[in-house]
């Protein structure tokens, strides 16, 4: 009864109630049937409830994280009903776009999520679609802002690295690379790039050296079979 405010739908008091679904169910049936429950000839204008928000942003997460991505839309765009600029949600949904190899839908909801709170995250996921829209300049911006903010990101450097790469700054791609692979020796990428510069630049014998690296790492990461085509070449 407690939940039953004239302004919660059915589905809002499923996801609130600490009873299970069937029992739920069973209880606003009896509650009907017993006339102490009606249905209202006209709503009341649902409330802006900070807990309402909370509850879908949980539920969104949720869903998100379990690749339930049409669910976790739904649950985020009930936030943006009740708080149109919540950065969180935007964020989310962009991803969820991003997902969804929807670039420019990914990046509209990315750039007025970072509007409203700039993280680095969002920075870092702008800077990511820049790169696979062949952005490179737009995604070396991103990605110096969030270089700034968190100067020691390995994320934010090897994607900066690769963005250098990418643009054919070779030099300062080989710089940034080496710099991740010294402080976190674990992540593949990296070695591929960083090799992929020291070939462009004809200096083969480090070419050769890192990419031998990578595929000691992972024999079957993306990539791989170019990766060898050059080593073949070498």
């Amino acid at each position: 009864m407690e939940l039953i405010d004239g302004t919660r739908s059915i589905d809002d008091i499923l996801k609130l109630s600490d009873f299970d679904f069937f029992e739920t169910c069973r209880t606003i049936y009896g509650l009907l049937s017993a006339g102490l429950l009606v249905r209202p000839e006209k709503p009341l204008e649902r409330k802006k409830s900070t807990s309402d928000i909370t509850e879908y942003k949980n539920l969104g997460i949720a869903f998100y994280k379990t690749d339930m991505y049409d669910e976790a839309e739904r649950e985020y765009n009930k936030i943006l009903e009740i708080d149109e600029q919540n950065a969180e949600a935007l964020y989310y949904l962009g991803l969820i776009e991003l997902m969804r190899n929807n670039l420019d839908a990914a990046q509209q909801r990315l750039m007025a999520s970072y509007e409203q709170d700039a993280k680095t995250s969002v920075l870092i996921n702008l800077g990511y679609i820049a790169l696979r829209m062949g952005s490179y300049d737009e995604a070396i911006e991103s990605l110096i802002k969030a270089k700034d903010a968190e100067p020691e990101n390995t994320k934010v450097n090897g994607n900066l690295g690769i963005a250098r790469y990418m643009k054919g700054d070779f030099n300062d791609a080989i710089t940034l690379l080496s710099d991740v692979i010294d402080s976190s020796p674990e992540v593949i990428s990296p070695y591929i790039y960083l090799g992929m510069a020291y070939y462009k630049k004809g200096e083969t014998d480090k070419a050769r050296a890192e990419l031998e690296k990578a595929l000691s790492l992972d024999a079957k990461f993306d990539g791989a079979d170019e990766a060898r085509k050059v080593l073949e070449n070498i």
